[in-house]
């Protein structure tokens, strides 16, 4: 056999397997969620993808299965999860603010707001740590970090951060809704 045919035959297999290739690579999630059967098995191939940090791989996932089925709002979760990371890279690039930040809200703290919200606390801490590197101080950063050290169970640091909270917004209407929710705080767990 010449070698050229012999290099067509193994392009060709590579061309033939590479998907299923891959897709053995993932690995298997079990994940509830409704939809047609294409566009679950899109968003399971996202998530696979997602947990073994194949972004671009996942994004793709997530797209298809919304293109399968525009209503499919799990594969817009998917996609907005893939872009806050892709944004949270970008600010990265950026230069810290110099004064009162452009943007507004960063997206580290945007980012945990919304891991916050999903109940990954731990992770949504690491996104606030994050934000308050870049804008030291930055009052929504600050309740946000408070937030999710509460939720995770650390009461030193959530009245930590809701003291530096309070001390910056100590001029403000004191029947705001988060003043109040750090007062409150800080009455059942009193600061070290």
């Amino acid at each position: 056999m010449s070698r050229e045919r012999t290099f067509l035959i193994i392009a060709l297999l590579a061309i033939c397997t590479g998907g299923s290739a891959q897709q053995s690579q993932l690995g298997r999630v079990e994940f509830q969620v409704t939809g047609s059967e294409k566009s679950r098995e899109h968003f399971l191939r996202g998530l696979a993808a997602l947990h073994s940090f194949w972004y671009e791989e996942a994004l793709e996932a997530f797209r298809e299965s919304t293109r399968v089925t525009p209503d499919f709002s799990m594969g817009y979760w998917g996609e907005a999860i893939e872009l806050m990371k892709e944004a949270r890279k970008l600010e990265d690039d950026l230069a810290p603010p110099s004064g009162p930040p452009a943007l507004i809200k960063p997206a580290h703290e945007l980012f945990g707001e919304v891991l916050l919200g999903a109940g990954k606390a731990s992770e949504a801490a690491e996104q606030f740590a994050a934000a308050l590197l870049r804008q030291p101080n930055r009052a929504r950063s600050l309740v946000g970090a408070a937030r999710a050290a509460a939720q995770s169970g650390n009461a030193k640091a959530a009245a930590e951060f809701y003291g530096k909270f309070l001390k910056q917004w100590e001029q403000a209407d004191r029947d705001l809704p988060e003043p109040t929710e750090a007062r409150e705080y800080l009455s059942r767990h009193p600061a070290p």
